[in-house]
């Protein structure tokens, strides 16, 4: 099995806002953390705005317990995530 990856494009214009539906996310383990937060240094090196949306109750609990839910922007829907102001955080994760 090989592990999850997270692809977020190069772009010639920085700053657009990738968002990522999480809707059907039911588990996320290290790996997936580690998978996010590499989304996000990169994101946050292309001056990226990274959203994620959809996240269930528990994985909130995860992010929450992690400390991810102070580095990341969080929408209820996509719908929302699409339509949310958002304003890019220069937060970077170390180690990753």
């Amino acid at each position: 099995m090989r592990p999850a990856r997270l692809c977020l494009p190069r772009h010639r214009h920085r700053s657009r806002t990738h968002h990522l539906d999480l809707t059907d996310l039911t588990y996320c383990d290290a790996t997936g953390i580690t998978v996010f937060v590499t989304a996000h240094n990169r994101a946050q090196q292309d001056h990226s705005p990274l959203i994620l949306a959809g996240l269930n109750n528990d994985l909130m609990r995860v992010f929450h317990i992690v400390g991810l839910d102070q580095i990341f922007t969080f929408q209820p829907t996509v719908h929302d995530a699409v339509n949310a102001p958002y304003v890019l955080r220069a937060v970077t994760v170390g180690g990753v």
